[in-house]
């Protein structure tokens, strides 16, 4: 398809399992050093979804995280593939257009797409109604933040478990911090140069890409 000849786009894995576990229905995990990461996230008291996205080798990694818990019972497997953010895919053929998954509206740094597809589906039903240019619409509306999201999967991709325990020491700083909080996680571009402002050695972790 014309529509997808602009650079190969690329895929993640994803294999979560719901089980029976005890822990606290407030509380999510998340596992650093295992794929690109893992999570657990309780659905109740006794029943959790517990997870890992990685390039490759996901039962390997699914495996060993699966290790760091007890008298586990595994209810069911949940799997799918997550594409990355290709800014080189075209996105609308004629009268044939591109959304959601398909058209790649995927955080890089999560691997969450849900609010970049509504934001398309609107974006899209305006450039119907209104008979606009549909990839300018969207791409002026969030493909900042699709950018800034593959540039900072980038550098995560190079980090150690040492660089993730410097990260999290260095946005747990109290202004950092109130950042965050503060901005929505889904808009980079609205709060990264802030905190780099405020704690400027967030800076030195883009060496990792020289």
């Amino acid at each position: 398809s014309r529509l997808m000849n602009k650079g190969k786009t690329k895929l993640v894995s994803g294999l979560q399992a719901r089980v029976n576990l005890k822990h606290e229905k407030d509380l999510i995990e998340f596992y650093l050093g295992i794929g690109l990461f893992g999570w657990l996230v309780p659905e109740s008291e006794e029943t959790a979804r517990i997870g890992i996205i990685a390039y490759d080798n996901i039962k390997e990694h699914f495996r060993v995280l699966l290790k760091r818990f007890e008298r586990v019972k595994v209810i069911e497997y949940q799997a799918g593939l997550v594409p990355i953010y290709n800014p080189r895919l075209n996105t609308q053929e004629g009268n044939i257009l591109l959304l959601g998954d398909a058209a790649t509206h995927v955080k890089a740094t999560s691997f969450g797409g849900v609010i970049y597809g509504l934001m398309g589906a609107e974006e899209l039903t305006k450039a119907i109604s209104e008979k606009k240019d549909y990839a300018k619409l969207w791409k002026k509306r969030f493909g900042r933040e699709l950018w800034l999201s593959s540039y900072i999967r980038r550098v995560l991709d190079k980090f150690s478990l040492k660089d993730y325990e410097q990260l999290i020491d260095l946005l747990n700083k109290s202004k950092a911090k109130e950042i965050l909080e503060s901005h929505d996680r889904d808009f980079p571009s609205k709060f990264l140069f802030k905190l780099a402002l405020k704690e400027p050695r967030l800076l030195l972790f883009a060496r990792k890409l020289i």
